[in-house]
């Protein structure tokens, strides 16, 4: 035996083909599998609770009903397994390239599949509660959206952009997070030895206790260089692809080809890194661990030809299948969506433009060109409709009172730089040139709220140009029942199910971090339309433009009108393009039509 020098590396190049391979299988069986299933699933819970979807209202329905409690915690434990397993097949592979073992892999899978069943013991509880606390991250890459995890860092970045503190809060928790990740996956080696969860948590505290700075200058120092060795790989594909297609076309024609050629790579070496980051972190603990215990690595056998032959042709089946796979929802997050004619619905009448839900926030939506503004309206004791978002007027007033409890007389006596507006204002100012979504804000305190809103919107001769929307569906209900002809939206922030054909609901708006294409394809499908809230940030209006909604709501119209007309660039790509071929030269025409409007 003999102590190892560089292990870390050997371990990757050891059985890198038939992990790149098992990476990608597990995710396409998670895709074309497990997903089909879970809607199965789904579909029979639904059909258990004699519910249509799954909404935050109908949920508690659902969970009360045995059956659906039942399915609920099968599907629950089939993701948990199938998460482990990946876990456990990591594990001993880097395991085996340690010893330099040269057993097949398929026996490795099996044994991997044997250990992942262990999973399932009362020792392990506390594994599985954290793997739960975890799914909602887990599942992001197959369901293609954040859910409660995007709310949270959508939250804390929106914090961060007012409170400078909040981006070291961030950062301390990211690493405290790692670390518990590390001090979990550090002990994962014993798991696969056989330990239960609280045995190899124990095991893995008393050594990295006694290791820590250690732990950490390797932890550091492997990934600075996988960072570097990515760095400049991507900065030589860079000046590479830049370089053939400068030497191929012309200018104008080379520009486009290099923009095409770095999207179609970019996005292979995304989902290369996340493997190649996932195998990185599993062979580090394996030699770290091995090392703090003072182990000895086997001399082990030099590989076969036939077998560095066979790694060789899986690394290349494995590249193919990463290549072919990238242009699949692994890539760009296994279907393809078409390009909807997406609508600007400014929040609150552009809460960003003016104050909300105010005569001059309509009016700067429709100079915006939003083609929607969405308003909230509230009833006041003697039954006037106002736009009011809040049940109380404090924050948008200075007036501590609730909305039913002051007659709009009231409110006209507030003295306030932009006055609350009634719904029969609003809907005069909005015109012919902007559409209203009018959420209609249920509490219980409202006298025939629907009645007066559809009798306004009909002494406007508004029908077309109107739609209502709430959070209560028993309201869009009821909208039907007296005014078939105006559109309903059910707001929600959750929703799934496998049909989507309410009768009395003619679209959904839904909150933009649970949104994803294959939702949005299947209101379609129903016939009906697909709107998202409320997307502010890049990667919020970004995230919604993928999942091509019909409409976007958003409190800045401009920024999301800015990003539906830049495309699908990445900031790196606009950096990169005027490096290498300058700026595009306008034709002579419009430079005539600028002249002009200058003069």
């Amino acid at each position: 035996m003999e102590r190892e020098k560089r292990p870390v590396w050997q371990i990757l190049v050891w059985d890198w083909g038939y992990l790149l391979c098992f990476e990608l299988a597990h995710k396409m069986a998670g895709f074309l599998l497990l997903l089909p299933l879970f809607r199965g699933m789904s579909a029979r819970m639904l059909r258990t609770s004699e519910l249509e979807t799954v909404t935050k209202q109908t949920l508690r329905a659902m969970t009360e009903s045995p059956a659906a409690a039942v399915v609920s915690f099968l599907w629950l434990l089939l993701f948990l397994w199938y998460f482990y397993f990946e876990m456990m097949t990591l594990t001993l592979a880097c395991e085996r390239a340690w010893r330099r073992e040269s057993s097949s892999f398929f026996k490795l899978l099996g044994k991997a599949f044997l250990r992942s069943v262990r999973l399932f013991r009362w020792a392990n509880l506390p594994l599985i509660l954290g793997l739960t606390a975890a799914l909602p991250v887990l599942m992001a890459p197959f369901t293609g959206n954040m859910g409660i995890a995007g709310q949270i860092v959508t939250s804390f970045l929106s914090l961060a952009q007012e409170h400078s503190w909040v981006w070291g809060l961030f950062v301390l928790l990211i690493l405290l997070l790692a670390a518990a990740l590390f001090w979990f996956l550090f002990g994962f080696q014993a798991m696969a030895d056989g330990a239960n969860f609280l045995q190899a948590w124990e095991s893995s505290f008393s050594i990295l206790r006694r290791h820590k700075k250690q732990a950490l200058n390797q932890v550091v120092r492997y990934f600075l260089r996988i960072g570097l060795g990515a760095l400049v790989l991507y900065l030589v594909a860079v000046y590479i692809t830049a370089g053939v297609a400068n030497f191929r076309y012309d200018t104008d024609e080379a520009r486009s080809v290099f923009q095409l050629d770095y999207l179609a790579w970019s996005r292979l070496g995304r989902i290369g890194v996340f493997v190649l980051f996932s195998v990185v972190f599993f062979a580090l603990t394996t030699v770290l661990y091995h090392r703090f215990r003072g182990d000895w690595q086997p001399q082990g056998k030099q590989r076969r030809r036939l077998s560095r032959i066979l790694r060789l042709v899986s690394i290349a089946l494995g590249l193919a299948a990463l290549a072919i796979f990238s242009e699949t929802e692994l890539g760009d997050q296994v279907f393809y969506w078409p390009e909807t004619q997406i609508q600007v619905v400014a929040h609150r009448g552009g809460a960003q433009l003016a104050p909300e839900n105010t005569l001059a926030a309509l009016r700067a939506a429709k100079a915006s060109g939003s083609a929607i503004a969405e308003i909230d309206i509230r009833q006041t004791s003697d039954g006037t409709l106002i736009l009011l978002h809040d049940t109380s007027l404090r924050r948008t007033t200075g007036y501590n009172a609730q909305a039913w409890d002051v007659t709009y007389e009231d409110v006209q006596k507030l003295n306030l730089v932009e006055p609350i507006p009634t719904l029969d204002e609003a809907i005069k100012v909005a015109g012919k040139k902007l559409d209203l979504m009018i959420e209609l804000k249920v509490t219980g305190n409202e006298r025939s709220l629907v009645e007066r809103t559809v009798a306004l919107i009909r002494k406007n001769q508004a029908e077309e140009r109107c739609s209502i929307a709430s959070m209560d569906l028993e309201t869009l209900e009821r909208v039907k029942e007296i005014a078939p002809e105006i559109k309903t939206i059910y707001i929600t922030s959750l929703l799934y199910g496998d049909q989507y054909n309410i009768d009395y609901v003619d679209g959904y708006s839904i909150q933009y971090t649970f949104l994803n294409p294959l939702l949005v394809s299947q209101i379609h499908a129903a016939g009906k339309e697909a709107y998202t809230w409320t997307a502010n940030s890049e990667w919020g209006i970004r995230r919604a433009i993928y999942c091509q909604p019909d409409g976007i709501v958003t409190d800045n119209p401009y920024l999301v009108q800015y990003f539906l007309k830049s495309g699908d660039q990445s900031l790196l790509l606009e950096f990169w393009t005027p490096v290498f071929f300058g700026y595009p030269t306008a034709p002579a025409v419009m430079l005539d039509e600028v002249n002009d409007l200058l003069e």
